[in-house]
């Protein structure tokens, strides 16, 4: 599933604190959850392991797909949802008690506190005009991988099965058979045309 090139857009927020950092992030949980729902992908949003890029807190939002090159764990009631390798470090090896499914990621989101403003000196004064480091969230969800993976999550022998929101056209077999009519009509009058 990794191409060479792919098409993601990414984000940043920067904030005076942890509370509104937290608010944000919230708010982009929410809307990564509302795009995959409106697109009709089956998706989990699971804690992740913010490996290189860093931070306290992070979620991959993964399309559910047998291909998938993640393995993602979750318990049956669906209160623990988690990466395999988050799971092993929470849990040990009760994270093998989990269920699991295989998943493709297309978005990650991460709670990078001051790690990067940090070194980047970004500051900025308060309400009370003290200097504070700016704490930073980033936001990251891979358009043209959200394309591939609904394309292994929903197909069959025949081919692709586009979840209705993102099909290229609707098929109608009534708009079929009426174009056929005009189709019919069209080359009837043209050989009458010629036989003139």
């Amino acid at each position: 599933m990794r191409a060479r090139e792919f098409l993601m857009k990414d984000a940043y927020s920067f904030h005076l604190n942890d509370e509104s950092l937290q608010e944000i992030y919230e708010q982009m949980y929410a809307t990564y959850s509302k795009i995959f729902t409106r697109l009709g992908l089956k998706f989990r949003a699971v804690i992740a392991d913010s490996g290189n890029i860093g931070g306290d807190k992070s979620h991959e939002f993964h399309v559910l797909a047998e291909s998938g090159e993640d393995q993602i764990v979750f318990s049956k009631n669906g209160d623990y949802v988690a990466s395999l390798e988050r799971a092993k470090a929470d849990l040990g090896e009760d994270a093998n008690a989990l269920e699991s499914a295989r998943g493709i990621e297309v978005g990650h989101i991460f709670q990078l506190g001051t790690k990067y403003s940090s070194s980047m000196k970004t500051n900025c004064l308060d309400e009370h005009g003290k200097s504070v480091t700016l704490t930073m969230g980033c936001y990251g969800i891979g358009v043209s991988r959200i394309v591939a993976a609904a394309i292994e999550q929903s197909h069959d022998e025949k081919g692709i099965i586009w979840p209705t929101s993102i099909a290229p056209f609707q098929r109608s077999e009534e708009h079929t058979s009426e174009l056929q009519s005009l189709v019919n009509l069209v080359c009837r009058l043209l050989l009458e045309k010629k036989k003139k």
